[in-house]
């Protein structure tokens, strides 16, 4: 399939990590490595409020020299959550993150988050492995 015509759903993510306003960085940054993920959702109660990125870490806390253990996702989440609707072309899921300068987007069906797309995801199908060689 030609990739103009793949649909977000086809290569989004549905594996959403979640966490609480209150988690600490510390705790986010611990969370995103055992996952294997670059971004969680924050929520508040039951309500997603935003999502907190590997570079918000590194920009908002680690190039402030602030403290990852003491900091709370919600002071450095990005806000409001930015998402589009599975159905969606590809192209206009890369549209909205360069438009607004994000990397990952919510993935909602019928109004409900149902997975996560980045930029990473949409650069797979250009992704041809190579053997490796050396050490």
């Amino acid at each position: 399939m030609p990739y103009m015509q793949l649909q977000v759903r086809q290569l989004m993510t549905r594996d959403i990590v979640k966490v609480p306003t209150p988690t600490t960085v510390k705790e986010a940054a611990a969370l995103m490595k055992k996952n294997g993920v670059g971004s969680l959702l924050v929520n508040d109660g039951k309500d997603l409020v935003g999502i907190v990125t590997e570079t918000d870490i590194v920009h908002k806390i680690v190039g402030l020299d602030l403290s990852p253990q003491m900091t709370q996702v919600e002071s450095i989440m990005s806000y409001p959550l930015l998402s589009i609707e599975a159905e969606h072309p590809v192209e206009e899921a890369a549209e909205l993150m360069i438009r607004n300068g994000v990397r990952h987007l919510a993935v909602t069906e019928k109004g409900q988050v149902v997975g996560m797309i980045s930029m990473r995801d949409l650069l797979r199908p250009f992704y041809v492995p190579q053997e490796r060689s050396g050490p």
